[in-house]
């Protein structure tokens, strides 16, 4: 571990991801849609430079925005829901600077997920409350989930960041 901003955070954060991550390392559904996520970030955000810390690293993933970020500051990333985002910085486990075109910005990394090689992101269309029991899950419409693996009796296993479930397929559009 190292000292990031006064807090201890992991060496190598984009590797901690590669794993599942905690329940409690997501936003509650439908709290974090007004962008005001709590804590200082003035003190927080600064970072020592925008390298990627693992060097020669090939990207066999991408992220993208599980919920719409509202700027607060004018060095914030400003995005909607669904929308792909480059990492260019995740050294505080707080606020990552990453890259949407042109525009460069801190945001919150519990509004993004990770998309792996042959993941595919989806939209939902409706909502659906599912059963626990049979491997089902509630979302509601317009949340943005990312599917792992095939399609199997009109469903797939799809992923929200904290929780993972059966879906039927015609209540999803690709994004």
């Amino acid at each position: 571990m190292q000292r990031c901003f006064g807090k201890i955070c992991p060496l190598q954060p984009l590797a901690a991801m590669m794993e599942e991550e905690p329940e409690s390392a997501r936003p509650e559904e439908g709290k974090p849609q007004d962008g005001h996520p709590e804590g200082d970030k003035k003190a927080e955000k600064k970072t020592p430079d925008d390298k990627h810390k693992q060097p020669g690293f090939q990207q066999s993933h991408y992220f993208v925005a599980l919920y719409r970020f509202k700027a607060l500051e004018k060095d914030d990333l400003d995005f909607p829901p669904g929308e792909k985002i480059t990492v260019i910085d995740d050294s505080n486990e707080e606020w990552w600077r990453g890259k949407i075109g042109e525009k460069v910005g801190f945001f919150p990394p519990n509004f993004i997920i990770r998309v792996r090689a042959g993941e595919r992101v989806h939209r939902v269309t409706r909502s659906f409350v599912g059963n626990r029991e049979i491997g089902q899950i509630t979302l509601k419409k317009d949340q943005i989930v990312v599917q792992k693996g095939d399609e199997a009796g009109g469903y797939v296993k799809v992923y929200t960041g904290r929780k993972v479930g059966l879906f039927p397929t015609d209540f999803l559009e690709e994004i």
